[in-house]
């Protein structure tokens, strides 16, 4: 089954450890105190159901509205490890889904860099080496993140970005597709990020 990927548990980590070097080695729940937004983490009477990690991957998807045009606020409003969580799984959900070109033509196209730096920071060479790639077909390898940009681009480029895409699909679909015990482990690890009391 496609969708839980050893990327996923690898940016929850990077994430997480992001955060806390930002703040001077200490886990952020929040953005700041008193931020606005929703609080998008889940119950903490669902800590440990084991499918509470399924949870936590929607949780912000489950936030967004029909054209997905909400979604950098509610990954603003997010903790870094649901923050990393949502990228992983916007682009994992829609290549899987509908390949790069959903991706790319999708909302969640606006994500390109960020996973690609993820990927990059974990040492997840695969994933990245693929992601920079699929960027490649955009001119100059810069995927815009106005979506209505990006389809412009997209819909100009030549034939033969879709056999690249293609080709790259492939190489997607072969990736490491490994159970999601990592992920539960960053969960347990690191419960603020993902439960509210």
């Amino acid at each position: 089954m496609r969708g839980s990927t050893a990327l996923t548990a690898l940016v929850l980590v990077a994430s997480l450890a992001l955060g806390a070097a930002a703040c001077g080695g200490e886990s952020t729940t929040r953005r700041s105190v008193g931020s606005d937004g929703p609080d998008l983490r889940i119950s903490v009477t669902r800590r440990h159901d084991p499918e509470s990690a399924l949870e936590v991957a929607d949780a912000i998807v489950d936030k967004l509205d029909e054209g997905g045009d909400n979604e950098g606020e509610l990954l603003a409003a997010a903790t870094p490890g649901e923050r990393a969580d949502s990228i992983v799984e916007s682009v994992e959900g829609e290549v899987n889904n509908g390949r790069f070109s959903q991706f790319f033509t999708n909302s969640s196209g606006s994500l390109t860099r960020q996973a690609i730096a993820t990927a990059a920071l974990v040492g997840a060479q695969e994933p990245e080496r693929v992601l920079r790639a699929a960027a490649r077909v955009f001119p100059g390898g810069q995927v815009p993140v106005d979506r209505a940009r990006r389809n412009e681009v997209f819909e100009r480029l030549p034939d033969s970005a879709a056999a690249v895409l293609e080709r790259l699909d492939v190489r997607w679909y072969a990736l490491d597709r490994g159970p999601d015990r990592r992920l539960r482990a960053s969960i347990d690890a690191h419960p603020d990020q993902f439960f509210r009391s």
